[in-house]
């Protein structure tokens, strides 16, 4: 049986964004093209012609209200499958259609979970986000049986959009009763993180996103491991490293773009080619004048060995692969990788390689001296083989290997070739400066202005007349410019406030707090006493969109809120989307003297954002002591054990009931964020009656208040969830919309998403507590909304007209 595939490139999206620079993509058209070619060719995917390859892409041509292809054009390709599987089981020959589908999609996309990706089709626009769910067709195909393998390739954003319910396939798929033999998932980002497209000087400069053509050069022989072969495993492990390789100094510099690709699945069963030659590159070293008509060593290979040449700037052709160049006279000694054709610009020193140490065990130390930092050991093969968070010592042999770090977003890494001499990293080598909302010193985003007016603040906050009962806030505003920018005339903290619970204002972003504007990057800052309770943050973005989100000032605490805007670079103007940061600390308290847990809390802000696993036993420690100075380090530390839980069912846990414990004198019984951490908790009770004081701050507690909601365990208001039914994107916060045209279009999303027929493979638990809410509602009818993270009371609303 021949093997298919279904290649989707959408170039146009003429109402999506509404921006030129975006709303018209380069690389999707180019990109089917170029994986059709490898499809065809004998030595790459060997189909014998296109008569099995299935060629979508957007029609330029196309008016703004007839945008193609739509979601329900895309689909049909489905029902053609499903059509050839009832041919094949006509003949006798079972549902079978082929060995094995690719599925390319390219354009814009988003991710409603994180092994989840979605692509806009050409006619979304905003408040009609219309998509096909990409793994919603892999996990269809997959039950239906009609391939043994499956290939899914993403070169799309995973934008952590919050749209409603996502577009699974209305065909209910046949019973295959086969699982699949093997499977490759692979998105060009992580969620929420960017994919990036760039000219190509091997392809005439034509425009590909990098993912594409990092597969690509991968399935052409770069990913071919020591037999000869392309594997799930190799083309995984190459295409890992080789993305950022493609990409320029700015997009790898650009905290939004996503350096790696997020690999679901990478069976080494599945081979894509056999036979194949390893690519070489062209790879150009530059030395110093001195170094000219020294003899030098390139050290490469499993084990390393030295192949001697003469410094007289002639290009070496080189496999991909990890290497070490030497010129012992001058003492010069740089390891670098090769992935691309590339120039090096030789200039480190260092001792020379200790050759006797062959065939022996070494022992490699990394500490780069911040905690939340994530620590990966790549091999030559560019393959991992150790990893750890906050610091690692491992045994390995003799060899080169790549040491690389990420503290936040950023990356760092470091070449070595492990003998007697180089068994322990100096930090320097892979430690960046880590990026922070906060302003906080030796931060990379911290102007020294700025985290001088933070800590004035702190401290004339914390002098204000207080009794028991008081609480209060604290507003900062912000402004980082790119490169080649200024935003010392914007205004950024004109369409800010905060607001009760019934919309009044408490606090202005102008009138309210001590503006700033004499350098290219302005701040206001300002505190006030407040009743505590629950309040709202308001902000409108460039887009004149406005969002809403969740702020519980407690008791004797203050919560301190920081908004960054980042200047676009290049460009006078401020990113679409703002970053927003809390902490909290105790009313009396100034400004800290020990930053360690707004440090941390900051560091694992953003891994609960990007959804990494961090943690590590230090780190556990700290979130279970007592009398936490920032509650906030303790509630984002609870929320990455879950999510660590998630990914690992035997992740031990233990830490969290001690967490939550001691969480509950600052936050409170009531606190939403509390309670849902405390619902998973084996020895912390949580009332059946509790009255939560109002909508989560973490986005992350949603689901789990929803999940106990629905077992009968605590009650959600109805008012509450139609407050908050447009939610919006603002990892690791819970944020929504308030425009009245995205309600409206979300609450009719949802309105007739509840009438379509229930999905056979929904099931509710059987053991559910039937609170009131619970039991007024049919199985099928509750399983679509605890899918969708409505609340039961949300459904008594919901067959009316919006608000």
């Amino acid at each position: 049986m021949a093997d298919h595939a279904i290649l989707i490139g959408i170039r146009d999206y003429p109402t999506l964004l509404g921006d030129e620079e975006t709303s018209v993509l380069q690389g999707p058209v180019n990109d089917v093209e170029a994986v059709k070619a490898w499809l065809l060719d004998c030595r790459g995917g060997g189909f014998a012609d296109d008569s099995t390859i299935h060629v979508i892409i957007s029609d330029e041509a196309a008016p703004a209200d007839g945008a193609r292809p739509t979601d329900v054009e895309l689909e049909e390709v489905l029902l053609h499958l499903a059509l050839l599987a009832q041919k094949s089981n006509a003949r006798g020959t079972g549902l079978r259609v082929g060995e094995r589908l690719y599925l390319f999609m390219a354009g814009h996309g988003f991710s409603p979970e994180r092994t989840d990706a979605c692509l806009y089709t050409a006619n979304a626009r905003p408040g009609f986000n219309a998509h096909i769910h990409a793994t919603g067709w892999l996990n269809w195909l997959q039950e239906s049986a009609f391939f043994e393998e499956f290939v899914l390739w993403m070169d799309c954003c995973m934008d952590r959009m919050a749209t409603g319910p996502v577009r699974d396939p209305l065909l209910n798929p046949p019973d295959g009763g086969v699982p699949p033999r093997a499977s490759f998932v692979a998105f060009a980002a992580q969620r929420p993180l960017k994919a990036v497209e760039n000219p190509i000087p091997a392809d005439d400069n034509k425009v590909h996103g990098v993912f594409t053509w990092a597969l690509l050069q991968g399935l052409r022989g770069a990913a071919a491991d020591q037999n000869g072969r392309v594997t799930g495993r190799s083309l995984a492990d190459w295409v890992r490293n080789a993305q950022a390789a493609l990409m320029t100094d700015a997009q790898r510099e650009n905290s939004n773009v996503a350096l790696d690709p997020e690999i679901i699945q990478e069976d080494p069963g599945l081979i894509f080619v056999r036979g194949i030659e390893q690519l070489r590159y062209r790879v150009t070293l530059y030395f110093p004048p001195e170094a000219n008509g020294r003899a030098a060593f390139l050290w490469s290979g499993v084990p390393p060995a030295a192949r001697p040449f003469t410094v007289d700037g002639t290009d070496h052709l080189l496999a991909p692969g990890l290497y070490l160049v030497q010129v012992p006279d001058i003492g010069l000694s740089q390891g670098f990788e090769v992935l691309a054709d590339m120039r090096v610009v030789v200039r480190d020193s260092g001792p020379q390689v200790d050759a006797t140490a062959a065939g022996k065990i070494f022992t490699l130390n990394v500490d780069p001296g911040e905690p939340g930092t994530e620590i990966f050991v790549i091999d030559q093969r560019l393959s991992l083989v150790d990893r750890d968070a906050g610091r690692l010592s491992t045994s390995l042999p003799f060899g080169l290997f790549k040491v690389k770090t990420r503290i936040g977003r950023g990356l760092s890494q470091r070449i070595i070739l492990l003998d007697s001499q180089s068994g322990a990293i100096d930090p320097t080598d892979v430690t960046r400066l880590p990026s922070s909302v906060v302003p906080l010193p030796g931060t990379s985003s911290s102007l020294a202005a700025h985290t001088l007016a933070r800590a004035q603040e702190l401290n004339a906050s914390s002098r204000q007349a207080a009794d028991g009962d008081d609480a209060s806030l604290m507003l900062m505003v912000r402004a980082w410019s790119a490169p080649n920018s200024s935003l010392a005339h914007t205004e950024l903290w004109k369409d800010v406030a905060i607001v009760d619970a019934s919309g009044a204002m408490v606090f202005d972003g102008t009138c309210d707090t001590r503006l700033h504007r004499g350098d290219a990057d302005p701040y206001a800052v300002g505190s006030r006493k407040l009743a505590p309770g629950n309040y709202f943050l308001r902000q409108k973005l460039s887009d004149g969109s406005l969002l809403e989100q969740s702020l519980l000032v407690c008791k004797g605490w203050r919560l301190e809120v920081y908004l960054l805007r980042r200047g676009v670079p290049g460009k006078d103007s401020l990113s679409a989307r703002p970053r927003v940061s809390l902490m909290m600390h105790r009313m009396d308290q100034g400004a800290p003297q020990d930053e360690t847990e707004d440090r941390m809390a900051e560091s694992l802000r953003l891994a609960l954002a990007d959804e990494r696993r961090i943690l590590n036993a230090d780190l556990e420690q700290m979130l279970a002591q007592e009398n936490l100075a920032n509650p906030i380090f303790g509630l984002t530390g609870a929320h990455l054990l879950l999510l660590e839980r998630e990914r690992d069912r035997y992740r031990d846990v233990s830490k969290l009931d001690a967490i939550v414990r001691n969480l509950q004198q600052p936050l409170g019984a009531t606190h939403p964020d509390w309670v849902a951490l405390a619902l998973q908790c084996s020895k912390v009770i949580v009332p059946r009656d509790v009255v939560l004081d109002g909508p989560p701050m973490f986005a992350r507690s949603w689901p789990l208040l929803v999940r106990a909601a629905h077992e009968g365990r605590i009650e959600i208001p109805a008012a509450m969830w139609s407050r908050m039914q447009a939610p919006a994107s603002l990892p690791p916060f819970m944020a929504w919309s308030i425009d009245e045209g995205v309600k409206r279009a979300a609450w009719e999303t949802l309105r007739q998403a509840l009438q379509e027929p229930p999905s056979p493979v929904m099931a509710m638990p059987m053991n559910m507590a039937p609170a009131s809410a619970v039991a007024r509602h049919s199985r099928a009818r509750l399983a679509r909304a605890r899918k969708w993270q409505l609340p039961p009371s949300a459904l008594d609303l919901l067959p009316a007209a919006p608000p």
